[in-house]
């Protein structure tokens, strides 16, 4: 019994310790409540079931009748389709998808309606350009509906026909389906689900590790007393963050090797793209990531604290980058937070170039290089204030 009751005595102390330790922090206390469910809070606020419309043009000869119906009775499709244009140029519909203007082009043949009168059926192409499988399956239930939309109007529209001899012509199976359709992805690629998320797992496993790593940088530089050498040394304070940024960019460098030899030999990952751009979107992602760790080890006091902090970047990034769900499900004030995260950019620009071949969207990538310098500023400047306070 005594025993027992000195193990329960060294059992209470240590849990003593190890609260008071905790509590002793209060940042980091407010961060493991606050900030999940902070992240939860705006996920919550911002996500709807329901997406934006999709951006539609119809090519069709400007005096298409059945593509002037669609546009007449528009109002009615307005949940599933924004109509932009009708255009007899099938070059500018694919122009336009491909630069992501649009989500989904629809062909009407010449002589339509003619051809349903002649008791043949009709058929419409569609044409959308995702690589999200997910949103390429929805646009195939949007133009399934579409097309059944646009048969009962048809249908009442034959009804409405002065000339009942041109109806009767029309056989049942004609007339209760005068349009059939057929669905087209203009990138060529069948893609798989794990290959979609593939580049955005990179993405997100880079930034983590790199951000954690230099999160913990300054703060042990810190607790170890190095700080102080620093400030008695001749080092300035770029000086020294600019040596540490190249170290972990090598090291980072040598991580996204690994892990995209790994990615492509060992599970088949397909590359349609250039791997000389994959190499900027890397070192640009690596680049911003080590911003995000330097800045967290510059407000933390903790190793616990700035380990904490990186994951919720990590979260953050997880939520709002596009890679949990389309940013399209998300209302526009949140959906805005986006384009604060670095990951949202290094995801794009992965998997247009892993997926899709296409050439590396500079636009992205320099606005990726300008939050990275902006963090690797302010670390500077952050860094010289805690080498003079130490």
């Amino acid at each position: 019994m005594k025993t027992f009751g000195s193990f329960l005595v060294r059992l209470s102390s240590f849990f003593r310790k190890e609260v008071v330790e905790v509590l002793r922090q209060p940042k980091l206390v407010l961060t493991l409540i606050l900030g999940p469910f902070l992240i939860l809070l705006l996920f919550g606020l911002g996500y709807t079931n329901q997406q934006d419309p999709a951006r539609t043009i119809i090519v069709a000869e400007p005096d298409n009748e059945l593509a002037n119906e669609i546009v007449s009775q528009i109002d009615q499709v307005e949940s599933m389709i924004d109509y932009v244009m009708t255009t007899d140029d099938k070059d500018e519909m694919m122009r336009q998808l491909t630069n992501d203007q649009i989500d989904l082009g629809l062909v009407i043949p010449e002589d339509a309606m003619e051809t349903v009168q002649s008791d043949e059926k009709v058929e419409l192409e569609y044409y959308q350009n995702q690589l999200d499988p997910n949103q390429a399956t929805y646009l195939g239930y949007t133009a399934t509906q579409l097309t059944q939309i646009i048969n009962r109007q048809t249908l009442l529209t034959l009804g409405r026909e002065s000339d009942l001899e041109s109806v009767t012509n029309i056989s049942p199976e004609v007339m209760t389906e005068p349009f059939t359709h057929r669905y087209y992805s203009v990138t060529g690629i069948e893609i798989e689900p794990t290959d979609f998320m593939t580049p955005g797992v990179l993405v997100l496993l880079l930034q983590h590790m790199m951000t954690t790593l230099a999160a913990l940088s300054i703060v042990r530089e810190v607790g170890a007393g190095t700080m102080e050498l620093y400030r008695v040394s001749p080092l300035k304070s770029g000086e020294i963050l600019f040596s540490k940024y190249v170290t972990y960019m090598i090291l980072g460098s040598l991580i996204a090797a690994a892990l995209s030899a790994a990615t492509y030999f060992g599970l088949g990952f397909p590359m349609h793209g250039d791997w000389l751009h994959v190499v900027y979107v890397y070192l640009a992602v690596l680049f911003t990531s080590i911003g995000i760790g330097f800045f967290i080890s510059m407000v933390s006091k903790t190793d616990t604290e700035a380990v904490q902090l990186a994951m919720i970047a990590l979260l953050f990034s997880v939520f709002f980058s596009g890679f949990f769900i389309d940013l399209r499900y998300l209302n526009p004030p949140i959906r805005y937070i986006s384009y604060a995260i670095p990951a949202a950019y290094g995801k794009d620009m992965l998997q247009a170039i892993m997926l899709r071949g296409a050439s590396i969207d500079f636009n992205s990538l320099y606005i990726l290089l300008g939050i990275g310098a902006g963090l690797f500023l302010l670390a500077i400047v952050l860094l010289h204030q805690k080498m003079k306070r130490e």
